[in-house]
């Protein structure tokens, strides 16, 4: 991960910096500093997604999708969440 994207993480999840901040300090879009959220998601780095909005009641519901029929946990027919 860049070091860019590197900072944007640090900023948000160590710092607890709102993302409006991390975005006017950085001189890009919100969503800019969403992508390098996304990408330290990817690699495996932990995420509090109740700072983005993510309601717990909306993580219990993407699971739920996640670990039953038809997905079954395969990450391999994660396209299925488009229907939903």
């Amino acid at each position: 991960m860049s070091d860019t994207k590197q900072s944007s993480y640090k900023a948000f999840e160590i710092e607890n910096k709102p993302l409006e901040t991390i975005s006017m300090e950085k001189g890009v879009a919100v969503s800019t500093v969403v992508g390098h959220l996304e990408d330290a998601v990817l690699i495996g780095l932990p995420l509090n997604f109740t700072r983005l909005g993510v309601t717990p009641e909306k993580i219990d519901q993407v699971e739920k999708v996640l670990r039953n029929p038809p997905i079954n946990s395969s990450i391999g027919k994660l396209t299925i969440i488009n229907n939903y």
